[in-house]
């Protein structure tokens, strides 16, 4: 089960009975988990758990690339400038601190709105992205290419899917939801 979400790290669960060829070579944090789509990467992440069950079958959970921003923390202080500017010295700093394979590198950056951040305190990389993302606008896109995983910072999408959607094809679950945690019996005026 592979979850992906705009600017989020993406999810995967994947269940592996014991004769798995590749089950001894899966541990926690390393090596990366990598799944393909007609030979292109759409995702890439770390397995942060890993459940045996009494069968001997192990159920794995991977966070995506996007969670090795958690990893490094920010200075507390001012970033201020161009959007674009801002969201690249967040990512150079935090390549800086981290080892070659969780390094994300900037991409396309086209937002080029003035902002300012203010911290007092440590922050991770992760949280001032979004906080940047917050105050500037735009939509933050991973990229994945042969030479290195990249973060394209973009005002928004410049492209609409041409896929139909069909049922138990490529929409293979669709939920709705009706909750009446909101709704009053009775209104009284005051």
């Amino acid at each position: 089960r592979l979850r992906l979400e705009e600017g989020k790290a993406g999810e995967l669960a994947v269940d592996l009975p014991p004769d798995h060829n590749n089950g001894e070579a899966v541990s926690k944090l390393r090596p990366e988990i990598t799944v393909l789509a007609d030979a292109k990467v759409i995702f890439r992440g770390r397995v942060i758990e890993d459940k045996m069950s009494f069968e001997k079958t192990r159920s794995i959970f991977c966070k995506g690339k996007l969670s090795y921003l958690y990893d490094t923390l920010a200075l507390p202080g001012i970033y201020e400038g161009l959007a674009n500017e801002v969201f690249a010295r967040l990512l150079s700093e935090h390549n800086v601190k981290v080892l070659d394979h969780q390094k994300i590198l900037p991409g396309t950056l086209t937002v080029a709105t003035d902002v300012v951040i203010t911290t007092s305190d440590y922050k991770t990389t992760y949280e001032l992205l979004h906080e940047l993302l917050e105050k500037a606008g735009g939509v933050f896109l991973l990229r994945h290419e042969e030479d290195g995983d990249y973060l394209d910072f973009i005002p928004d999408y410049s492209k609409t899917g041409l896929q139909k959607i069909v049922f138990s094809e490529n929409l293979l679950n669709l939920t709705r939801e009706v909750s009446a945690e909101k709704t009053y019996t009775a209104c009284i005026p005051q």
